[in-house]
């Protein structure tokens, strides 16, 4: 037939080996197990590079959704140290220095070790 061209597309990668997380493989294999002729693998199909499949492979798997859980979680570290940091503050030592403080001994001025159970105080 000399007024018609034929094209056979052939799809030259599997949607699993574009992803690069175990979530973007997982859902590229579920998409591509749809099958030709499906909404979702011709949307995935006609995407114009990996990266644009990528993305798509996260918003169908919910990769964002553990991602923000991880930031959350991993930010919530300052408020974790705040609170340890005010309750060591309460329960330490009271107002004794940690390191031993400079007082006078028999042989004269000298390191001597702080008392903590009171107050330590020059004088």
């Amino acid at each position: 037939d000399p007024t018609h061209v034929y094209l056979d597309v052939v799809q030259a990668k599997s949607f699993a080996s574009v992803g690069l997380t175990p979530n973007q493989i997982a859902t590229g294999g579920g998409a591509e197990s749809l099958g030709s002729g499906n909404p979702l693998f011709d949307a995935i199909f006609a995407l114009p590079s990996e990266a644009a499949a990528q993305d798509a492979f996260d918003q169908l798997s919910g990769e964002i959704h553990a991602s923000a859980k991880g930031m959350l979680l991993e930010d919530s570290r300052f408020i974790r140290d705040a609170a340890t940091k005010r309750i060591s503050a309460a329960f330490g030592d009271a107002g004794a220095a940690a390191l031993p403080v400079m007082a006078y001994g028999e042989g004269g001025p000298g390191m001597v070790a702080a008392d903590t159970d009171r107050f330590a105080v020059w004088g």
